[in-house]
């Protein structure tokens, strides 16, 4: 009987012990990774978004308004593409992409749309998020085709 006891023990330790180990990840599974995306250089122009490797190097010089719609704390954010001049050291200029807004009773950055690409084009470059639409961006317009989009949570 002593030997059941410890056996039935042993399966309730190994069972605590897998339970434990696994649910962290079972519970930090509900968003991905958000993917870091490469600016892309365009004579002297250097373009990328929020999520671009180089973004944080360059978002001190940006207006305080910016970051706070760049932020998950509010009802809505408005996702940019950013232009800096390399030759002149200075913001050509930001606009914003899209916009989301979000559903108060669900987590932010479950609802976040990032940017998965961005590549260089004819007129500027062309971004493809995470609902998989592509906006081109002409940098002499200084504008997006199609017109800036908003996202409403589902």
């Amino acid at each position: 009987m002593m030997n059941n006891i410890k056996k039935t023990n042993n399966k309730i330790f190994r069972l605590i012990l897998i339970i434990a180990i696994l649910m962290p990840s079972i519970c930090l599974a509900k968003t991905k990774e958000r993917p870091i995306v490469k600016a892309v250089k365009v004579g002297d122009l250097l373009l990328f978004t929020s999520n671009s490797f180089e973004f944080h190097a360059y978002s001190k010089y940006l207006d305080k308004s910016v970051i706070n719609e760049l932020s998950l704390k509010n009802a809505k954010k408005s996702e940019y593409i950013f232009v800096w001049n390399l030759k002149n050291s200075e913001w050509e200029f930001y606009i914003p992409i899209y916009i989301i807004v979000f559903d108060n009773k669900r987590e932010k950055d479950v609802q976040d749309i990032y940017v998965t690409l961005m590549k260089k084009s004819d007129i500027g470059v062309t971004i493809v998020n995470k609902m998989n639409d592509t906006l081109s961006v002409d940098i002499v317009k200084q504008a997006i085709h199609p017109l800036i989009k908003v996202y409403k949570a589902q």
